[in-house]
């Protein structure tokens, strides 16, 4: 439950602080501010939990 708690705030902050690249309704996000701590990052979608993780070859890797 604590590291969950650190990862939200860890996005609020990042959701904060990002410049403002918003078209119409859409919303960018850059990588590099969502893996600032970790290599994970954890996404809940409609109750079920994801994870979005950075390789080592610096690809993207979302499972359920």
């Amino acid at each position: 439950m604590q590291q969950s708690a650190q990862l939200s705030t860890s996005t609020v902050h990042c959701l904060e602080n990002r410049p403002s690249l918003v078209s119409d309704q859409n919303v960018v996000l850059s990588s590099d501010a969502l893996f600032t701590h970790h290599e994970v990052v954890f996404i809940m979608h409609h109750g079920e939990r994801y994870s979005l993780r950075r390789t080592r070859n610096d690809k993207l890797i979302l499972t359920k």
